[in-house]
């Protein structure tokens, strides 16, 4: 689709060789989950002579493998744990149904960042270079935020080809407001025509708008005072680690609602899985939580380290003996850890 509105509106120019366009429509890494890469971006690389190297190698085959861990490792081993609280809503209780809803956060990052993954590094393998999809997106401190590091290539597609003609932020906060009420919906319908992808599509919309009005609202108030301007600036880019850890956690629960509506097969199972965690509460669900802790737990580690430092790089770029080290343990805790059951890519659905 975004071939074609890009020729329409004279952005690109269309290709005059029907196999690059089969080949660009049907590249498969991409096909079926993603990343949405702009024609102008594919199309381009598609049609140069390409090359194998040593680097191209070496990252493919580490997106590859930590691709797998995030699918096979804590996507699959949360799974169950998913499961039982979202496919029985009656039986679950207290406890399980907090873990459940932390385990379906987690399970759908690992699945869908996986397969992100996966795909760049097969890609690269071929010589084609896709776009980031995920940059540590449970290290956001708002929506705004998380948006620019979840799903990257349909949030920026939403963006340019939908919240922009739209009207973008031209006009007033009531047509703003509009703009990202309809973008977040017809987001939330693009995973499916049922109501808790609606229901989670006007959850992430209503709390942009909500956002948005805050900053808005902060904004004016210190308007004309430049001192208060900029020193609200520095404390909030200079903020404490700790500080920072707090706005991380705070939003990550606030996501976790949202992974709450989604999930939830029908909208009627909201009220009685809230009514059960508040009134039925049993602490049955700790060995869902240590599986998420033991899982999740390395992920976590390594993305707030590479929130500092580019970790990827610093490991891609040690001596071979410690890289052949870091691949093999990958490799060992793929075999090991993951699940016995092989369960399909969430995304494959949408």
């Amino acid at each position: 689709m975004s071939y074609t509105i890009d020729i329409y509106r004279g952005k690109l120019q269309p290709t005059r060789s029907i196999l690059d366009f089969a080949l660009f429509v049907a590249f498969f890494p991409q096909l079926v989950a993603g990343p949405i890469e702009r024609a102008s971006v594919l199309l381009p690389q598609l049609t140069l002579p390409r090359r194998l190297g040593r680097q191209q190698l070496e990252e493919g085959s580490w997106l590859i493998l930590t691709g797998l861990y995030l699918k096979c490792v804590l996507a699959d081993n949360l799974t169950p744990f998913t499961e039982a609280v979202f496919g029985n809503p009656e039986q679950a209780s207290g406890f399980s149904i907090i873990v459940g809803i932390y385990a379906a956060a987690f399970q759908i990052y690992g699945d869908f960042a996986g397969y992100s993954r996966i795909a760049i590094g097969v890609s690269k393998l071929l010589g084609i270079d896709l776009m980031t999809n995920f940059d540590r997106p449970y290290l956001a401190v708002n929506p705004s935020d998380f948006w620019r590091r979840w799903h990257i290539s349909l949030s920026t597609w939403l963006r340019d080809y939908l919240y922009i003609p739209l009207g973008g932020n031209r006009g007033g906060n009531f047509l703003v407001y509009r703009n990202l009420m309809i973008t977040m919906l017809l987001g939330g319908l693009w995973h499916g025509a049922a109501w808790n992808f609606i229901a989670w599509g006007a959850f992430h919309g209503a709390i942009l708008c909500l956002w948005r009005w805050w900053e808005t609202t902060r904004k004016a108030r210190v308007q004309g005072d430049a001192s208060r301007v900029i020193t609200g600036k520095a404390r909030f880019e200079n903020a404490t680690l700790g500080v920072s850890w707090i706005r991380i956690l705070a939003f990550f629960h606030v996501s976790c609602f949202g992974w709450f509506l989604f999930f939830v097969t029908d909208l009627r199972d909201v009220p009685v899985l809230l009514s059960n965690c508040l009134f039925s509460w049993e602490w049955n669900g700790r060995i869902g939580l240590l599986t998420i802790a033991l899982f999740a737990g390395p992920v976590i580690l390594f993305e707030a380290i590479s929130s500092r430092v580019d970790a990827e790089h610093f490991i891609l770029t040690m001596s071979r003996p410690i890289r052949l080290w870091a691949y093999s343990n990958l490799t060992m805790a793929i075999c090991l850890c993951g699940a016995v059951n092989q369960n399909e890519f969430i995304y494959f659905q949408f």
